[in-house]
């Protein structure tokens, strides 16, 4: 006997599915290592991971993640605004909606209820 499944409705995530950001990552950690030299591009994804989580789960707002990742690479606060006008200008430019995901978002639109969820931070929506 065949089972029915009943669909309530589809969520997508905003960063990674209908924002793809592959490109905006590694741009961005491409000319991050520009701001720190010295660490290598693996270093800064496995430090700025391990800091993003705190901002992300709302405990540390995007200043004090900035600052946590510039106390760990040894920088002095005052670089903090290159490190958050870096952040903004590539993803203005890289960070596109997925135009087949918004096409797929559209179709199943129309037969069910479609959301979105994002685990993004106040300073990355603003």
């Amino acid at each position: 006997m065949k089972r029915h499944i009943e669909i309530h409705g589809i969520i997508f995530d905003l960063g990674g599915v209908l924002i793809p950001i592959d490109e905006f990552l590694l741009t961005f950690f491409a000319r991050l290592t520009r701001i720190a030299p010295g660490q290598s591009k693996e270093q800064l994804k496995r430090l700025i991971k391990h800091e993003e989580g705190r901002s992300v789960e709302g405990k540390e707002t995007g200043t004090r993640f900035w600052n946590q990742v510039l106390l760990e690479l040894n920088l002095r606060a005052s670089q903090i605004k290159d490190f958050e006008k870096l952040w903004s200008q590539l993803f203005e430019k890289y960070a596109k909606v997925d135009r087949k995901v918004l096409s797929i978002a559209k179709r199943l639109k129309k037969k069910h209820k479609i959301g979105i969820i994002s685990n993004t931070t106040d300073d990355h929506a603003a």
